[in-house]
């Protein structure tokens, strides 16, 4: 099977931190994205009030285009590496209200 591509594929790798107590701000990914979370604990919580809690060597796959807010929770920092797929010019992450 042969898919073709309107757009060139791109691909970010972000290695991220997040300072333990910090709740990062509401947003959402209008691209494909996993994570793996490498130390800490990441609480995810949705608008609707729904929250799912990742530690060290889980995987997540983000909702895309569903606005949530992360926080890190408990005494250590959050440390994660999050892998993007979108398109060329396209923003891996949009902030919201």
């Amino acid at each position: 099977m042969l898919l073709l591509l309107s757009n060139p594929a791109k691909i970010k790798v972000l290695r991220i931190k997040i300072p333990s107590g910090v709740t990062l701000p509401w947003h959402y990914h209008p691209v494909i994205n996993a994570a793996v979370i490498l130390g800490g604990r990441l609480e995810l919580y949705l608008k609707n009030g729904t929250s799912k809690s990742f530690g060290p060597g889980e995987a997540l796959v983000e909702v895309v285009n569903t606005v949530h807010a992360g926080q890190a929770v408990g005494p250590d920092e959050v440390d994660l590496v999050v892998f993007y797929a979108g398109s060329e010019g396209q923003p891996s992450t949009v902030l919201s209200k």
